[in-house]
């Protein structure tokens, strides 16, 4: 009997994390906050810590919940790849082997089910 989970968990994280630093890496080209708020921040004599706090990392949380929402899917993408190339059961074993079984409700039902 073949034990794929470490591998699953491993290609799922990667993917998962993959996905949220990208996505997160592309939020500074696009987020400039208002320049009333930094003189806001100016008046009250706040650091560069605060500004990161109080202005940029609020205005990143947007982006960061739809990198997670994207990598939820992408990590479930990847756990089904891992089963399918390694694994002796699991959610990919069951669809591969309904698919070749021509079985379509099952292969259907399969994609959409999660455990």
């Amino acid at each position: 009997m073949n034990n794929v989970l470490p591998a699953t968990v491993l290609l799922a994280a990667a993917t998962l994390a993959w996905e949220v630093v990208v996505r997160v890496q592309q939020v500074p080209l696009y987020l400039v906050p208002p320049p009333a708020a930094r003189d806001v921040l100016a008046t009250l004599d706040a650091s560069g810590l605060d500004e990161i706090v109080l202005l940029r990392l609020p205005a990143a949380l947007p982006h960061l919940f739809a990198a997670f929402k994207v990598s939820a899917t992408l990590a479930l993408l990847g756990a089904v790849i891992a089963e399918w190339v390694g694994g002796d059961r699991g959610l990919g074993r069951a669809i591969l082997l309904a698919n070749s079984n021509l079985d379509t409700p099952t292969t259907l039902a399969g994609v959409v089910t999660w455990r």
